[in-house]
């Protein structure tokens, strides 16, 4: 295995490990950030007066200072930290990245990673010298481009040149049309809208058309100074209409995705952009001046655009071939091999809460893409995780992994989930609600996420018949082409005429019991095909078979292990199993049936409301005084009300204790609950001894789970940090090996 292939395994294990952290909330399990904008410098080869940090002369002067740049040994330790377990990283978003020393070093560097960059350049500084290093590199490109003309773009974007603007991202685009599609980056033209240049919207389009890039994404600029006050969007409404129309009916016809913000209601259609002009970039219009796209012939050569495209991508094909295969080392080994046993542990520990998300997953969670993902590292070296977000940290005092999964950082996130978020925070536009199968179909394909669970409670589970050509296959029936004549050594022939081969198991009977059947199944396939099972349950004798009552599994060509559940009071009849519809012989190996109760515990203790709290005690806001006929008021002032459970004591036995909750909550926030482990008991009470569950408003059921050996003192129960009354109606605590 090359050092590409275990990078690529890092970010896989490590973007699974963050799914399982954003739906349990459990800070305790490490993980390294997916997504690393690295801020090296603020230098920029241009002077384009509404920029935020080069609009001015002053702002020039700080920010185009090299002092102030990241220094090398930083830069690689950030990439040595980071880069082996992110699936993207970014240079400088407020200077020109390509403005970098040692540019080519720091591609080659940097790329040598595995993770992919995302740019945003001017294309001033897009060299055919630079191409062949930075293409394999980059997994999007965004260029910035403000104006159709030569007469507008430059005017905009002082110090850049339209001719040799446009040479450059011609000759990246025709360069990468040469290559294979999976070496090819997104590339998107940026244009930001302000009053100099609306009236060219539409010949954006057509440049992006004559380009080679399809699709174009539009902003309106952020006035950040008074003497361009007129350049806000607001003051041009009529005329952002008219041309929002003409630009999207052109790129309907050059078959372009172009992005814009939505135009303006209730304002008439106006094309006039030649009235008075003041406090703007562009105050004087030529008399000649025409919002027309120019011949761009005139522009470029187009035969030493073929020519050098057609040498870099030869050189990019054959640095491929020859690709040095650095950094591999027995370290990353053992670093996989560690991800991979903290994955399966996890699915192990939380199998039910998972099985509970994934019935769920269409429910909303709130959601930031930063909270988990980013990371923002300035050349100072201090951590943060957005643009907007405070400091958490600075890489000369601890490492990346030690900060991003450190105090600071997960406080950050706490305090998102709570009513008093940071400032950063408040009326964010990227704090959103994302739906659970966001982060389940991280862990895994979702349908097959219930066979990763499956799996481990079948291990558990208690054995009810073994179905295997060793030892015949008993009750076994057979139906159209299937024969137990077919039988073969290892395993029954079922050999398809691809009209849906049907085998019967066994009949189990309707039980009254809620136990659980987990059916586990092997067979070969002759090509990539479903397993459907079906059931007929009480009521519907009638009716028979249908596709309400199954449960289907993909089969891929070979050999499979499929993994089902039916609860066993649906069942009236036999389990029927059809293999797909495709020609060719499958091979039954076999079939175990194992059952479970729907709670595989014993249960240790209910505290009930109606039965009273027992040995609950209250601290803080939180009293048995406040009893209601439906569960225990907690007061909550907004300072985390407290409530312990009764002592259970610390066993040598690793048991597994599972609490179900129930809570009904004023706001959307989190419950988190805390203990003090044996080598801890001087400390008390800390997140690492925690797990925190989601909490929406209303009643909520939350599980956790906690190893018994692990308890030293009373379980706590901190509801999140919102002001309100919660109500406790019941907690339920059950042991399982």
């Amino acid at each position: 295995m090359n050092s590409f292939e275990h990078y690529h395994i890092l970010k896989r294990l490590n973007r699974k490990l963050s799914a399982f952290r954003q739906l349990l909330l459990v800070d305790t399990i490490e993980t390294m950030p997916q997504w690393v904008s690295i801020q090296n410098t603020h230098v920029c080869n241009l002077r384009c007066p509404h920029c935020q940090t080069h609009g001015t002369a002053e702002g020039r002067r700080l920010c185009n200072d090299t002092i102030l740049n990241m220094d090398n040994q930083l830069l690689e330790r950030v990439a040595k930290e980071a880069l082996p377990f992110a699936d993207e990283f970014t240079l400088t978003l407020t200077g020109e990245p390509l403005t970098t020393p040692n540019l080519e070093h720091t591609i080659l560097m940097l790329g040598s990673y595995g993770a992919k960059m995302d740019l945003i350049t001017n294309g001033m500084l897009l060299t055919k010298h630079i191409l062949p290093f930075l293409i394999p590199v980059l997994r999007r490109i965004q260029f910035s481009f403000d104006g159709a003309t030569p007469l507008t773009f430059e005017s905009i974007r002082l110090g850049a040149n339209y001719q040799k603007v446009i040479h450059n991202i011609k000759l990246f685009t025709m360069t990468c049309e040469l290559l294979p599609l999976k070496l090819r980056p997104e590339i998107t033209l940026s244009f930001t809208i302000m009053g100099s240049n609306i009236q060219e919207l539409p010949e954006i389009v057509s440049l992006a058309a004559y380009l080679g890039i399809q699709v174009v994404n539009g902003a309106f600029i952020q006035i950040f100074y008074d003497h361009l006050c007129n350049e806000s969007v607001d003051k041009h409404k009529s005329q952002y209409k008219a041309f929002y129309h003409v630009a999207m009916k052109r790129a309907s016809r050059f078959g372009i995705t172009l992005k814009l913000p939505a135009p303006f209601s209730c304002v008439p259609l106006n094309i006039d952009y030649k009235k008075k002009r003041d406090h703007m970039i562009i105050n004087d219009l030529p008399a000649d001046y025409d919002p027309v796209l120019p011949d761009m012939k005139s522009f470029v050569d187009q035969k030493e655009l073929i020519r050098d495209a057609k040498e870099i991508a030869a050189l990019i094909l054959e640095r491929k071939a020859q690709r040095n295969e650095a950094h591999q080392s027995t370290e990353m080994t053992s670093i996989i091999e560690c991800m991979q046993a903290d994955v399966k542990r996890l699915i192990r520990q939380y199998s039910f809460i998972l099985m509970a998300n994934y019935k769920e997953k269409e429910k909303k969670i709130k959601y930031c893409d930063y909270l988990y993902k980013s990371l923002y590292i300035f050349p100072s070296g201090d951590v943060s995780p957005c643009c907007f977000g405070p400091v958490l940290g600075n890489m000369n005092a601890l490492s990346i992994r030690d900060t991003w999964n450190g105090s600071p950082f997960n406080h950050f996130r706490k305090r998102f989930f709570s009513n008093e978020p940071f400032d950063c925070c408040k009326g964010c536009k990227f704090v959103t609600y994302a739906c659970q199968d966001r982060f389940l179909s991280e862990l895994s394909s979702l349908e097959n996420l219930e066979e990763i669970v499956l799996s481990q409670e079948f291990e558990s589970a208690h054995r009810m018949m073994v179905l295997d050509p060793q030892y015949g296959f008993g009750g076994i029936r057979d139906y159209q082409q299937v024969s137990l004549e077919d039988m073969a050594e290892s395993g029954l022939k079922i050999n398809s005429e691809g009209n849906d081969p049907i085998l019967f198991l066994p009949e189990l009977g309707c039980s009254d019991i809620e136990s659980s059947l987990i059916i586990k199944t092997e067979i070969t396939s002759p090509d990539d095909t479903f397993l459907q099972f079906f059931w007929i349950t009480p009521g519907n004798e009638e009716t028979g078979y249908s596709e309400v009552e199954s449960v289907v599994r993909r089969l891929k060509m070979g050999r499979n292990v499929a993994f089902v559940n039916i609860p066993r009071n649906q069942l009236k009849g036999p389990i029927r199993l059809d293999p797909g519809e495709i020609q060719g012989i499958f091979i039954l190996h076999s079939i175990e049936i194992r059952y479970q109760e729907f709670e595989p515990t014993h249960r240790m203790m209910v505290l009930d409301p109606q039965h009273g709290f027992g040995g609950i005690s209250s601290y803080r806001q939180a009293s048995l005084e406040d009893m209601a006929d439906s569960g225990l008021k907690i007061i909550s002032e907004g300072n985390d009300p407290i409530v312990f459970l009764p002592e259970l004591g610390c066993s040598d036995i690793e048991l597994s204790l599972i609490i179900k909750t129930e809570i009904t909550s004023p706001g959307d926030t989190f419950l988190q609950f805390f203990w003090i482990t044996p080598e801890n008991e001087g400390v008390g009470y800390t997140e690492e001894a925690s797990a925190a569950q989601r909490l929406r408003m209303g009643r909520n059921v939350v599980s956790v789970n906690i190893p018994r050996n692990q308890l030293k003192g009373p379980i706590r129960l901190d509801p999140g940090g919102i002001q309100g009354i919660f109500i406790l109606h019941s907690i339920e605590i059950s042991s399982m090996c």
